[in-house]
């Protein structure tokens, strides 16, 4: 379907007869989507035998999505799959990059939707956990170079990705896990 079932599905129809545009506006819950601008409407185009997102905007006051369509039918609300790149270079996808404590190390990935459209309005944050035997430490947030950033990833728009220079002065010798919250 190419989005997260948001929990919400409304079936809208009617008798009336009418032309052009029709303006849909759905309540969310502001409990379940802390970050409204994620969220989508989506609308059943039945020409299309797909789900397209109708999404024009967002009332945050009385927690409303809106959306514009010319026809009705099934609506949902949901979140869009992302498809991660994985890291990128210098990490190694295998697992065996080798860095020397106390360097930056550059953390890189891609986002992009559905369509292949790069996602460039996500927040991203990262965490690292040393691993020890096979055996998971206790996580915590990476320290950036730029202490102003704290552990979120700034987007590069040049080369469409998402990046964090992370500092390693702080860590222990070994193997450490590096996730990454969206």
């Amino acid at each position: 379907t190419g989005f997260l079932l948001n929990g919400t599905y409304y079936d809208i129809t009617t008798t009336a007869d009418f032309s052009g545009n029709i303006t849909i506006r759905l309540p969310y819950n502001p409990d379940a989507v802390p970050d409204p601008s994620t969220l989508r409407m989506y609308h059943y185009d039945s020409s299309l035998s797909s789900w397209v997102d109708v999404t024009i905007g967002f009332d945050n006051v009385t927690h409303v999505i809106i959306g514009v369509v010319s026809s009705l039918s099934p609506f949902a609300l949901g979140f869009p799959i992302l498809d991660f790149s994985g890291f990128l270079q210098p990490i190694n996808s295998d697992g065996s990059s080798i860095f020397k404590l106390g360097r930056t190390v550059p953390v890189k990935f891609q986002l992009s939707d559905d369509s292949g459209a790069f996602v460039t309005n996500v927040t991203a944050f990262i965490f690292v956990a040393p691993v020890n035997n096979g055996v998971i430490g206790p996580e915590q947030p990476a320290k950036s170079t730029n202490s102003k950033t704290g552990n979120i990833f700034h987007y590069d728009n040049e080369h469409n990705q998402y990046i964090f220079n992370w500092d390693t002065n702080d860590l222990s010798i070994g193997t450490w896990r590096i996730r990454v919250l969206l």
